[in-house]
This record gives structure tokens, C-alpha cells and sequence, in this order.
């Protein structure tokens, strides 16, 4: 008979029966008619026996009680896994700046973007860019050469250093990844193309995104499109909503395009990172991905 039946079947006696049972049995005289405590408990005489073997079994009388009535212990602690965090990408945001834009600005060019950021990066952090802004704004040349310095390493180092550590977080299909993105601009052009030409900043960092590539493998294509587990809301085309007001719209003043205030409207951030722990039910719904051969 299990163990747990003869536990069962004690538990219906009072802790004064049951410890009577057990002194008895440890002073050396029972004192109690196996036949009377089967009729009692209504059971049969062998589970009594069992009980009697267990408990002449165990010369330690506490030993026999927890074997009787087995104490509940520590409750269990269910550590939750603390998920990964990016906040140090938010806090300050990741900013990827971009040349001043007002080709045509009656044109509606629409909201989506004809290049990926990293392809107009490198003509916007080229020296030759630089050169053109400090040349035609001199008085501005060490503001617009610390801005250009400043810029270029949240592009060079903070974009790419955090890529690797969201790859890192994805790789496994445990996470869900949504990124909070704005984008705004200068003070120039109407209120409705600037917030097109938000929009088409935000859908070129996007593309850029996808086109990323870890050990030369566009990964981040496949959370985007396949696993969905990097998330793009819309973001917030801001226009020029953020950019200052002393900042000038004047399309004949220098200061409205070379200037560091102004280029520092022009922008695309990262404003947030959420990064969720997927259900069991979604983890088994993520495809795994293949495992490369070493050639």
C-alpha cells in the first residue's frame, strides 16, 4: 500500500489519536485493538499493519510524525526571468541625423523613403559635408564640427553596438522586441511636408533595420518580416514641431540650413525599446533558425 494512503487514512484521526499510536508503540505496549481501529476507521486490517510496520520501522518520534503528517517545508520560489534591457539606447536616445531637405517644397514626395539610412550616412558624415557646413557658416565652425563628431558616433559606435545586443536578444525567439521611433525637422518648408519628410526619415532608419546584417546575414529582416519579433509602430513624424523657434526658417539665411541648432532638428530617435517575454505558446510558433554548416 502507498505511503500516501497511509497518510491519508491517518489524517482522519485527531492529533491526540495519532499521537497516542505513537507513544504506545514507542513505550513497547500497544494499547489499542487493531480489529476496533478498522471497524473505527472503516479500512482493512493489512492498512493498519503497514501503518504499524512504518511506524516500528522509525525508532525517532519525530521522524514517525513527519512520516504521518509531513510538514509543508519552504513554499517554493518562482524566480520570474527578468527580461534584457536596451534603456541605456533610450536614455539618451539614439539619433540619426540627416542633411537639410526642401528640394521642391510644393512637391508632395510622400512617406516613405527612397533609401536606406546607411546609404545617405555616408555622404552626411563624409568630410566633405562638414567642410561645406563650417566653410559656409565659419562663425559657426566649432559648434558645427563638435555636432558632426557627436553625430557620427551615435551612427558609428551606439547604432551598431546596439544591433549586436538586439540580435542577441532575438536570436533565441524568446523576445518580442517594439521600437518607439520620432523624427522631425528644421523650421523649413510647409508643416505638411515636414511631417512627410518625418515620415520618410522614419521609413529610411526602418530600412535600414531590415538591411542589417550580423556576421553578414540580414537577420534583422527575418524578425521583421518573418518571426514578427521586432516590431516598427509608425512612429511620430513630428514635422517641425520640436525644432526651437529662435531656430530660423529663412531659406537666404545661413543659420536656417548650416547651423547646429537647426541640424539638430533634423533627426530620426529611437524614443523607446519594450522588450517582452513571448508565452510558451508563442515561443513554439517562432520558427528556430537554421543552423549554419562550417565549410
Amino acid at each position: 500500500m502507498c505511503l500516501w494512503l497511509v497518510r491519508k487514512e491517518l489524517a482522519k484521526l485527531t492529533d491526540k489519536e495519532i499521537d497516542n499510536i505513537v507513544d504506545s508503540f514507542h513505550a513497547g505496549c500497544k494499547t489499542y485493538d487493531i480489529y476496533d481501529l478498522a471497524r473505527k476507521w472503516g479500512i482493512s486490517v493489512e492498512l493498519i499493519r503497514e501503518v504499524e510496520d512504518i511506524l516500528e520501522n522509525e525508532t525517532d518520534k519525530e521522524t514517525v510524525m513527519e512520516i504521518i503528517n509531513p510538514s509543508e517545508g519552504e513554499p517554493e520560489v518562482i524566480v520570474e526571468e527578468t527580461p534584457p534591457s536596451l534603456v541605456e539606447y533610450t536614455s539618451p536616445e539614439v539619433k540619426f541625423f540627416f542633411e537639410n531637405d526642401c528640394p521642391n517644397c510644393v512637391t508632395d514626395w510622400g512617406k516613405t523613403s527612397d533609401l536606406p539610412y546607411n546609404e545617405l550616412a555616408s555622404t552626411y558624415y563624409s568630410q566633405a559635408t562638414i567642410d561645406t557646413y563650417t566653410n559656409t557658416n565659419p562663425t559657426q565652425a566649432a559648434q558645427l564640427t563638435e555636432f558632426f563628431k557627436v553625430a557620427k558616433s551615435e551612427y558609428d559606435v551606439r547604432y551598431t553596438e546596439m544591433m549586436v545586443k538586439m540580435h542577441d536578444i532575438l536570436k533565441d525567439g524568446k523576445y518580442i522586441i517594439t521600437l518607439d521611433f520620432a523624427a522631425g525637422c528644421s523650421n523649413l518648408a510647409p508643416t505638411n511636408y515636414n511631417v512627410n519628410l518625418s515620415y520618410r526619415r522614419l521609413d529610411s532608419v526602418r530600412q535600414m533595420f531590415e538591411a542589417h546584417k550580423i556576421g553578414g546575414e540580414a537577420v534583422f529582416a527575418k524578425y521583421i518580416n518573418e518571426t514578427k519579433d521586432l516590431i516598427f509602430p509608425d512612429g511620430g513624424a513630428l514635422g517641425e514641431s520640436a525644432c526651437p523657434d529662435n531656430v530660423s526658417d529663412d531659406q537666404g539665411n545661413v543659420n536656417s540650413i548650416y547651423n547646429a541648432s537647426a541640424a539638430d532638428c533634423r533627426y530620426a530617435a529611437i524614443t523607446g525599446i519594450q522588450i517582452e517575454k513571448k508565452t510558451p505558446d508563442e515561443e513554439t510558433k517562432t520558427p528556430k533558425p537554421p543552423i549554419t554548416q562550417m565549410k
